[in-house]
């Protein structure tokens, strides 16, 4: 745990990066909601989605959450020299709000799979 703290205090030391890609999140009730990117650092990612996907994502559609204990698995990819990197890794929710009839959720990393920080380590350094 001490890791993922401090790749998210790091990350708020970096820019996020602006980025718009397709994202599958997967409850611990197998709910596979569905969004898109806003942006990405090394310690989470926010993205955009609608009323069914933010609700399914916090039922009680609390504004000021805190990070919630349930684990969402957030499936995405990017785009790399070499290449699409598919990016697995468990996150947990930390804010939710609405704007403009859609929801901005931010999530902060906290296990990454399969190498995947890695992958997104090498976007970070392409994108910069």
């Amino acid at each position: 745990m001490v890791l993922v703290e401090s790749i998210w205090a790091r990350s708020r030391e970096v820019p996020r990066i602006q980025i718009r890609r397709p994202v599958a999140l997967v409850t611990d009730d197998g709910y596979v909601a569905t969004a898109v990117t806003r942006d990405l650092s090394p310690g989470g990612m926010q993205i955009r989605c609608d009323r069914a996907n933010a609700y399914a994502l916090n039922p009680a559609g609390d504004f000021s959450v805190q990070p919630v204990p349930s684990r969402i698995d957030a499936h995405f990819t990017l785009p790399l020299t070499a290449g699409l990197a598919k990016i697995d890794v468990e996150c947990r929710m930390v804010y939710f709000n609405e704007l403009r009839m859609e929801y901005l959720i931010g999530f902060v990393f906290s296990h990454f799979k399969d190498y995947s920080f890695l992958k997104l380590d090498r976007f970070i350094q392409e994108t910069t």
